[in-house]
């Protein structure tokens, strides 16, 4: 038994540690002991980031939909130039202002010399939204059922997604529905958990871990980070925007549309992730008030596309440039969006004269493989682009202190 025991302990010990060695989590060596702390999130953050939340949606998103409601929405006669004027200013004023504002403000209040990432990182997606709504209002590129009462109105030009309308009518919420987001939730806190654990222990690049350099060649490392720093984003902005469905279904009692469907695991083909998966409350806004109109215009299907992505790095300049404001370069988020038009109109193409027996083939590949081949090849141009700022500007250290991880050091023993 005791012979038993030893090998069974050297053979465990052996085993965890190569298991370890091949993760690039831990490296256990006869000179070095590791300990984790499980870290739990900070609750004076989480209040910061909930009464901005609350107060941007009273002070300033309700008050411009009552406005535009009854300047325009209501108004069965053309609003005149002036209004719609008046209109697109107080969009503009609110997306430029209103961030600077409320860190000022902010600062104020907790008397910090700086304010937590999460705070302008609010602030630039209220604004973003403002400019957006301020257009389509002025141009009445909205559901029109949601003209029927302020209530309906204020759903929609406040929330980031559209609520769901059936018959005419906004469709109440149910707990149900309230519970299923929760889930939802919960799957999106795991998959933070998990990187946040990873990232905090082992540092920002999954390409300097040791173990992950010895097994792949230095070409393939900056895939590695970019394809790990995607699925971050993923997991980050989706759980942002679903927390903030379930906000708004409560506050209007109505249901409102997801935002992410699993655009990293069901995706066939980037025109279909970028349309129909990713992000869905910024995909609405472009296509109604930018590839619509253009394709109106008798611009070209193709060159719409285009339009409509740059147009699309052009406002996340915005967005980037004030929650990433210590680390941004100007003109990254632009030259990303239209890199990724293009890709969708060579994809199109290429899939549209693919031979008929390799159609075949490439339906037999799992959604979930294609998918992931996906995110290797968008990972070269992302990682520069689109992922270096948020990272240096210190999006992983704000989203720890949000949410539980485990954070683990390796020190020298005797």
């Amino acid at each position: 038994p005791l012979c038993l025991r030893c090998y069974c302990s050297v053979h465990f010990n052996f085993s965890l540690s190569k298991l370890n060695r091949i993760l690039g989590f831990w490296h256990f060596e006869a000179t070095m002991t590791s300990s984790c702390n499980f870290q739990l999130p900070v609750l004076e953050t989480w209040i910061k980031i909930i009464a901005v939340q609350v107060g941007l949606v009273v002070f300033v998103a309700i008050p411009l939909g009552a406005i535009s409601y009854y300047s325009h929405a209501k108004n069965a006669q053309s609003p005149s130039q002036t209004t719609s004027v008046l209109t697109m200013i107080a969009g503009l004023v609110t997306a430029f202002k209103m961030p600077g504002i409320v860190s000022t403000i902010m600062k104020s209040v907790t008397q910090e010399e700086t304010v937590h990432w999460m705070i302008p990182f609010v602030a630039s997606c209220v604004g973003f939204a403002s400019v957006f709504k301020s257009i389509a209002v002025i141009f009445r590129n909205y559901p029109p059922e949601v003209e029927q009462d302020l209530r309906s109105f204020l759903c929609w030009y406040v929330s980031f997604t559209e609520p769901v309308l059936v018959k005419d009518k906004m469709k109440r919420v149910t707990i149900q529905e309230i519970l299923d987001r929760g889930a939802l939730l919960v799957g999106k806190i795991l998959g933070l958990f998990t990187l946040l654990s990873i990232f905090q222990s082992f540092g920002l690049y999954p390409s300097q871990y040791s173990s992950v350099s010895e097994i792949f060649p230095p070409s393939a490392l900056p895939l590695i980070d970019g394809f790990v720093h995607v699925w971050f984003i993923y997991f980050f902005l989706s759980f942002a925007l679903d927390f903030g469905i379930i906000f708004y279904s409560v506050l209007f009692g109505a249901s409102v549309e997801t935002g992410f469907f699993n655009p990293l695991l069901t995706s066939r083909s980037m025109g279909e992730c970028w349309a129909q998966k990713w992000n869905l409350s910024v995909q609405i806004l472009l296509k109604r008030n930018v590839y619509i109109p253009c394709r109106k215009a008798g611009i070209q299907r193709e060159l719409s596309t285009v339009l409509t992505f740059l147009v699309s790095g052009l406002l996340h300049e915005y967005t980037f440039s004030i929650h990433n404001t210590s680390s941004y370069r100007m003109g990254e988020a632009t030259v990303f969006f239209t890199m990724m038009g293009i890709l969708v109109l060579v994809e199109g193409a290429i899939l549209k004269n693919m031979p008929v027996q390799l159609q075949e083939l490439v339906e037999k590949v799992p959604s979930a493989g294609i998918s992931s081949t996906m995110v290797v090849l968008v990972a070269a141009p992302a990682v520069p682009l689109f992922i270096r700022s948020w990272l240096e500007s210190g999006v992983i250290d704000a989203t720890s202190e949000m949410f539980p991880h485990f954070l683990c050091t390796a020190s020298a023993s005797g």
